[in-house]
């Protein structure tokens, strides 16, 4: 296996990362604090040892609530407020608390289809 993982943006190979893992969760998480645009999916595969960073238009991409330590982001006290007008949509994506994966990013995602 290759020593370093191969990078590429939009299928262009632009480089290797010593930690391709890494590279990945450091990407989700500033994309979730809105550092980088929410539309940039990343997907690392770990058979081939590359990493994917898609940014192009066209992409088919679906929400998704975001989970951490086993617990959704999306709150009750969040659900009313966005009920009641307070916050909207964009503002909980803007929170990371909903984010959009496109196909290849699903691939390297756990999906509940229920909260349970």
């Amino acid at each position: 296996m290759k020593k370093h993982a191969e990078v590429y943006i939009n299928g262009r190979f632009i480089g290797t990362h010593p930690n391709p893992k890494a590279l990945v969760e450091k990407l989700r998480e500033k994309r979730r604090r809105g550092e980088i645009d929410y539309q940039i999916n990343i997907r690392y595969d770990g058979l081939t040892n590359e990493v994917f960073i898609n940014t192009d238009r066209g992409r088919v991409r679906h929400p998704y609530i975001v989970v951490k330590d086993g617990k959704s982001l999306l709150t009750e006290e969040l659900k009313e407020k966005l009920r009641e007008g307070v916050i909207t949509w964009q503002d909980l994506i803007k929170m990371g608390v909903i984010e959009y994966l496109d196909a290849e990013e699903e691939e390297n995602a756990y999906i509940a289809l229920n909260e349970d």
